[in-house]
């Protein structure tokens, strides 16, 4: 398969000069990929928010699973009402926080890798963006990692301001966008 034709499946672009030797990322060269570069581009459009999508989905998946955890120890564990009694506080508690935060966490991460890719964002603000949604993931995680191995909760706050801040800065930018667009059109 033509690498240009790759990228016609696989992105939608339909041009062989989006392949840059050595930095195509095709089935027939995955191996020898150039993963070094610094700004993911793909001919010369910017992709920052690749990683936030699949990061989202990730943790989206996982922390499903914690749901199905939490479902599981309410209903058919053995010590289920052990489980019911610690709603309010202790591990069933976190461990909720954790489900609810960890879904919800993935979900802006997807939605911010959406608008990054689709969406004139100036790279420098998208790549800060992108790294301080990714950086949001570190609430959840730390709510996990306080739960099951006592870690003091510092991962849950950098997480969360974290996270405050690429909202703030993504609705900051689609602000500015639309205030560019309407100035534009006039």
């Amino acid at each position: 398969m033509a690498c240009g034709d790759y990228h016609a499946r696989r992105i939608g672009i339909r041009d062989e000069r989006t392949c840059l030797p050595g930095a195509c990322a095709g089935p027939q060269d995955r191996r020898t990929a150039n993963t070094a570069r610094a700004d993911p581009t793909v001919g010369g459009i910017a992709m920052h928010g690749r990683k936030n999508l699949g990061f989202g989905f990730l943790f989206l998946g996982l922390f499903m699973a914690a749901g199905f955890f939490l479902g599981f120890m309410h209903d058919l564990a053995s010590q289920k009402d052990e489980w019911i009694a610690q709603y309010a506080s202790g591990t069933h508690f976190e461990t909720r926080i954790a489900h609810a935060h960890g879904s919800l966490f993935g979900l802006i991460n997807v939605a911010v890798g959406l608008v990054l890719l689709k969406l004139p964002v100036p790279a420098s603000s998208a790549r800060w963006i992108s790294w301080l949604a990714l950086a949001g993931l570190l609430m959840p995680l730390g709510v996990v990692l306080h739960v099951s191995l006592g870690v003091p909760p510092a991962l849950v706050l950098v997480g969360g301001v974290s996270m405050i801040l690429a909202t703030l800065w993504l609705a900051r930018e689609a602000f500015v966008l639309r205030a560019a667009t309407r100035d534009g059109a006039e």
